[in-house]
């Protein structure tokens, strides 16, 4: 099954005005020998309008639909064009992907059934956009980063169809005790009710005194933060995590 480790959205200059990464699948790459790390978003623009764009107003069309970025470092990607902006988006290769070819092509590319679902994919959320995204309005941005949320749950496919989405944002799941199929965990849909935001903090602390300059007092601090969001419109909700330099392990699912 394919998954993805991230998608942006690039004006007609090569600008990103969005961008979704999927952390679960970029640390199951990173297992990989070719493994990169992705690049920032403005690091993307750079490279993009560089290797790309420039391609383009060369009139080099062995650019499309797949390419690499960094001058080959970064691999494989799949484009699309719609509206004036591009959409770009790099799958992550499974094990038996993660050699590096000794030669990179157009033809090598298409080969890999990952790069022709990641090119589906692209070109279903095309049709969730109109030519107002590239004027990267907040309120269409939005409303794609929750397609996003019901298309791509943790980075993989499981339904890229525009006007199913839709429905089941609107109406959610068919209320009936006989389903075919097992109720997904992801809310790809919009909540209607009453709207609350609960936040549960546990923190303990783990000790050891032993009052003698021989041996050091040990001092553990560890906990969880468990929260939920219930709010209309919106089926994913998201939160900055600030002056977390002193935590040594954090984990966030």
């Amino acid at each position: 099954m394919t998954s993805i480790r991230a998608v942006w959205v690039l004006n007609r200059s090569g600008t990103v005005i969005f961008s979704r990464r999927f952390p679960t699948v970029e640390r199951r790459v990173k297992n990989c020998e070719w493994y990169v790390p992705l690049p920032s978003d403005a690091e993307i623009s750079r490279l993009f309008e560089q290797e790309i764009i420039s391609n383009r107003d060369n009139e080099r069309p062995e650019s499309y639909p797949v390419t690499c970025l960094d001058k080959g470092r970064l691999w494989p990607f799949a484009l699309v064009k719609r509206h004036e902006v591009y959409f770009l988006a790099i799958p992550g290769l499974d094990s038996e992907q993660c050699k590096v070819p000794q030669y990179f092509s157009t033809e090598l590319f298409i080969a890999m059934p990952c790069i022709t679902a990641t090119f589906s994919l692209l070109e279903d959320l095309t049709d969730f956009v109109t030519p107002a995204i590239a004027k990267a309005e907040a309120t269409l941005l939005s409303e794609f980063q929750s397609h996003l949320s019901g298309a791509l749950p943790f980075g993989t496919p499981v339904e890229t169809d525009f006007t199913n989405l839709r429905r089941f944002q609107k109406t959610g799941f068919p209320q009936s005790d006989q389903l075919t199929v097992r109720r997904p965990a992801w809310k790809p849909v919009f909540f209607k009710g009453r709207q609350k935001i609960e936040i549960f903090i546990r923190e303990e602390i783990r000790a050891v005194q032993y009052d003698s300059p021989s041996f050091k007092d040990v001092c553990e601090l560890f906990g969880a933060v468990n929260t939920r969001c219930d709010m209309e419109g919106h089926p994913t909700i998201s939160f900055p995590l600030i002056n977390v330099t002193s935590i040594e392990n954090l984990t966030v699912h």
